[in-house]
C-alpha cells in the first residue's frame, strides 16, 4: 500500500472515531433524581400539619417548558450538544423531598396530588401549605460539571394568606472536564443530587420556617 493512501486510511479511521464519538456523546443523558434526609435534626416542637404542593416551573428557556429536563451538556463554545433528563418530573420529586424532610423534623407533611397551589381556591385540610417556584434546577457539563437549584420557597396559612417567603440557592461544582461530550451520566446525576439534597436541607432546617410551622415559637 503506497504512503499516501496508508495516511488516508488513518485518517479516515480517526474521523470515523470522532462521529462515533460525538454520535454518542449526542445522545441525551437519562439521570435519577434521589433524595434521602441528612443527619438527624432537633424536631420542631409542636408543629403544625403542612400540606406540599409541587413548585411552579420558572426556569424559563433552561427548562424548555419541560418539567422532565434537567440540565443540559455543552460544548466547547456553549452549544448545547445533549440534554439531560429525567424520567419523574422534577416538581413532585421536589415536592416529596420536602415532606420527607420535614418528617424528619417531626412536621406531619402531605403532599398534595394536584399539580399547583392556588391561593385561596386549593383546598387543603392542613394548617400550612407549602410551596413556591423553581428558578433553576439542573446539572450541566461544560468545562466543569455543575449542579444548580435555586427558588423561592412560600409558607400559606389554611385561607391562602401568606406566611414566610423566602429565597435559596444552592450549587455543587466538580473540577475542571474535557469537554462538554465526555461527561458521564454518573457524574451529571452525582452533582445534581447532591445540590438537590443541599437545598431541601436547606430549606427544612430554616430558622424561620420552623418558627412558623411552630406556632411563631423559635426552635432550639
Amino acid at each position: 500500500m503506497a504512503l499516501g493512501e496508508v495516511a488516508r486510511a488513518r485518517f479516515g479511521a480517526v474521523a470515523l472515531l470522532l462521529i462515533v464519538a460525538l454520535a454518542s456523546g449526542c445522545a441525551d443523558k437519562r439521570v435519577s433524581l434521589r433524595y434521602a434526609p441528612g443527619p438527624a435534626q432537633p424536631p420542631i416542637p409542636d408543629a403544625r400539619a403542612v400540606t406540599v404542593f409541587p413548585f411552579d416551573d420558572r426556569r424559563g428557556s433552561e427548562g424548555d417548558q419541560d418539567p422532565n429536563r434537567v440540565g443540559g451538556v455543552y460544548y466547547r463554545y456553549g452549544n448545547r450538544i445533549a440534554k439531560v433528563m429525567t424520567e419523574t418530573p422534577f416538581a413532585r420529586t421536589l415536592a416529596d423531598a420536602l415532606a420527607s424532610g420535614l418528617k424528619a423534623r417531626g412536621v406531619p407533611a402531605v403532599v398534595s396530588a394536584e399539580p399547583r397551589y392556588r391561593a385561596g381556591a386549593s383546598t387543603v385540610t392542613t394548617p400550612f401549605v407549602l410551596t413556591g417556584e423553581v428558578h433553576d434546577f439542573s446539572t450541566e457539563a461544560r468545562y466543569t460539571t455543575s449542579g444548580h437549584v435555586s427558588g423561592v420557597v412560600r409558607l400559606y396559612d389554611r385561607t391562602g394568606r401568606l406566611v414566610l417567603e423566602r429565597q435559596f440557592s444552592e450549587r455543587d461544582r466538580e473540577g475542571i472536564r474535557l469537554g462538554g461530550f465526555a461527561a458521564s451520566t454518573k457524574r451529571l446525576e452525582d452533582a445534581l443530587n447532591n445540590t438537590f439534597a443541599k437545598f431541601v436541607s436547606r430549606v427544612v432546617n430554616d430558622p424561620d420556617l420552623s418558627a412558623a410551622l411552630a406556632g411563631g415559637r423559635k426552635s432550639p
